[in-house]
This record gives C-alpha cells, sequence and structure tokens, in this order.
C-alpha cells in the first residue's frame, strides 16, 4: 500500500477513536525486517503527531543488501561478490485538509554506495610483460538516488456498512549510476549516468462493515532511458580505452561481459530501482506496469490477516512476474502490533513463453518473508 493509503486507514481509525471518545496516540516507531533468496533488508520508521488528528511528521530509514554473486560457469573469472548495501533516508509530511481530504507527501535519499570488483589479468587472457603476474583489472560500480512523492487521498470517513477511499499519488526518483575503471599503470576512468523515474500510481478501497476491505492499485513506471542498460558496463563504455591502448581495452572489454552475465544471473542490475517486501515482492527487472489486488479481514481486536495478489509487467524483453502473499497480523494491546508476511513469487524470464527455446531462461520461482513491529505511543 501506498503512503497515502496508509494515511487514509490512519486518519479512520483516528475518527473511530474520537467517536468512541478515546485519545489519539501522539506517535508510532515500528522496525520491519524482509529475507529471501539472499536478499535482506530492513527498515525503521517514526511517525509524530504535530497537530492533533491533523499534522503527522515520519522519518524512515531503509537498509538493502542485494544477493551475493557467485562466480558462475559463464563467469569464471570473476571472484565471489558481495555487493555493498544500499542505505535510504526519507521524511515526511501527512496532513488532513478536512475529514475526508488528505495530502502526503515525503523526500527520500540514498547515499552512494560502492562496489569494487576485481579481476585477475591473467585469467582474462591478458599477457603483459610491464605487469606483475597476479596484476588486477578493478570495476568500480556505483548508485545513489534522489526522490519525491506526493499524493492526495479521499475517504468517505462514515461508520456505515460500506465506506470507501481512493488516493493519487506520484513518485519521481532520479539516480545517479556510476562506472570506473582502474587499470595497472594507467590513468582511472569513470562516468555517470542520470536515470530519471517518474511513477503514478491510483487505488481504490471498499470497507464492509467495518472489518473487511477489498482494494485495487495499479502503477506504471516512465524512465527517461532503457533502465536495462543504464549505469552497465558494455564494450562500448571501453572504445576510449582501446583507441588508447589495445592491451588495456581487451581486458575491460572481456571483464565487463563477464560482469555483466554475472550480474544479470542474480538480476542485481534489474532490480537496483525498487525495494521488496513479502507483499509486493522482488522486482528482478525494471517494472513497466504494476498492478495488485488485496482482500483483508479483520477476525477480532486481535488478528487481522491479508491476501494480496501482484503482476508485474517488467519492461520490453525482460518479462513479468507473478507475486501471490498473505500477511497476518496481531494486536496484543493498544500500544502493540506485530505481523508476519510470506510472499511466493514466480519470475517469467519472457515477454511471451509460447517463444522459448532451449538456450533460452527458465522461469523461477522464490520467496520472501518479511516480519515486524510498531509501538504506538
Amino acid at each position: 500500500m501506498t503512503r497515502a493509503s496508509d494515511f487514509r486507514s490512519r486518519m479512520w481509525a483516528l475518527a473511530v477513536a474520537a467517536l468512541a471518545g478515546t485519545v489519539a496516540n501522539a506517535g508510532a516507531v515500528s522496525l520491519e525486517t524482509t529475507l529471501g533468496r539472499g536478499y535482506l533488508a530492513a527498515s525503521l520508521s517514526g511517525e509524530l503527531e504535530l497537530r492533533a488528528e491533523e499534522t503527522y511528521l515520519t522519518l524512515t530509514y531503509g537498509f538493502s543488501k542485494p544477493p551475493r554473486i557467485e562466480a558462475g560457469t559463464e563467469a569464471t573469472s570473476v571472484e565471489p561478490l558481495s555487493p555493498v548495501a544500499q542505505h535510504q533516508f526519507g521524511a515526511g509530511i501527512d496532513h488532513a485538509l478536512s475529514r475526508s481530504w488528505y495530502l502526503t507527501g515525503m523526500l527520500s535519499a540514498s547515499p552512494r554506495a560502492v562496489d569494487r570488483i576485481p579481476f585477475r589479468l591473467a585469467e582474462l587472457g591478458v599477457t603483459d610483460p610491464r605487469l606483475p603476474a597476479d596484476a588486477t583489472l578493478l570495476l568500480i560500480a556505483s548508485r545513489q538516488s534522489l526522490g519525491a512523492t506526493a499524493g492526495v487521498a479521499y475517504d468517505s470517513a462514515g461508520l456505515s456498512d460500506l465506506e470507501y477511499s481512493a488516493d493519487l499519488s506520484a513518485t519521481a526518483t532520479r539516480h545517479w549510476l556510476g562506472r570506473g575503471v582502474v587499470f595497472p599503470g594507467r590513468l582511472p576512468w569513470s562516468s555517470v549516468e542520470a536515470l530519471d523515474v517518474l511513477r503514478p500510481s491510483v487505488g481504490a478501497l471498499l470497507l464492509w462493515k467495518l472489518d473487511t476491505e477489498l482494494s485495487i492499485r495499479g502503477s506504471f513506471f516512465w524512465y527517461s532511458k532503457d533502465p536495462v542498460i543504464a549505469g552497465r558496463f558494455t564494450e562500448g563504455c571501453f572504445a576510449e580505452q582501446s583507441s588508447a591502448d589495445a592491451t588495456q581495452g581487451s581486458a575491460c572489454s572481456n571483464a565487463a561481459l563477464l560482469l555483466s552475465q554475472a550480474m544479470a544471473a542474480n538480476h542485481l542490475l534489474e532490480g537496483r530501482f525498487s525495494q521488496a517486501d513479502a507483499v509486493s515482492g522482488f522486482a528482478s527487472a525494471p517494472v513497466l506496469v504494476e498492478l495488485r489486488a488485496s482482500v483483508t479481514h479483520r477476525f477480532s481486536s486481535l488478528v487481522k490477516g491479508q491476501l494480496s495478489f501482484t503482476f508485474d509487467r517488467y519492461v520490453p524483453g525482460q518479462g513479468y512476474g507473478q507475486v501471490l502473499s498473505t500477511k497476518w497480523t496481531l494486536k496484543p494491546s493498544e500500544a502493540w502490533r506485530i505481523w508476519a508476511a510470506l510472499a511466493l513469487q514466480r519470475d517469467e524470464p519472457l515477454d511471451d513463453p509460447r517463444s522459448r527455446t532451449p538456450s533460452d531462461p527458465k522461469p523461477m520461482s522464490s520467496g520472501l518473508l518479511t516480519v515486524g513491529a510498531e509501538l504506538s505511543f
């Protein structure tokens, strides 16, 4: 769910509390962890009520660790690589214009994260009597981003058997994707490529008898350039090195191709523009369109369950993904809320599976587990 729909749920709960004569909480702190397929992520968020039942400040911190890249048969010159973690910080404001209309806004930033990947020149087939036998070529890949989200939500804000809400939001993010080469005895080479991503999203929710929610959401992703190749190492990246020094250019090209194969096998580059959790899954390629439907039922004041289905159409040539997930939330007291979610995901790497040949990649299945807790005060 988006922050706008989360805000809608919170404001509806505050309205119920006010009608019941109770006092709203002044804030909350939550912690969530996600594990799966070598992926590790954690998030910490805090919420503070700035103006009673009207304005909230949200601060977030996120940590994600991409899967380890193993040297395989297609990349025997690549040493096992553990990509560095990505950190993300965010700050946002949620504001109620009235009982039914709400605004939300957020800024987020990920500081520069740098991966350094060494290649032994001898294993790349490069021999140069001027260099030591154990000389290495170093490829450097970096990434950082800055984004902003704005949204508006409407809530019927009643207590009848059938209530509804809708929200519209847009997120704009700029990614800076860096590449660099350090060759023994030569001047280093580097380049930074900017990629802009715009994500409009619209959602709707029906609330039946105050305990059953039916929700749908659709999102579209626009990229300023091809996100599959943006920031990648390719042979074209090393044209300058090749013209200046045939030995250096050949080594760089070999290393770039091997690294590209290794990363593609683990979907590191393709999935770098999204985060993962056990409700939405892990996008193994840049997403073009995302559709999600879910049903949530409150069985009692203690237990709430959710079942969701997500369909991701990746950019052309990258196939699609399907995610079936369930999330269960326990509320043992007014202050505490704990939850666990499990997602089963299947990725089809071809746009049309009927055209698959023996040499084409096969569909992949994976799972994600998320656990979290929230303390309100």
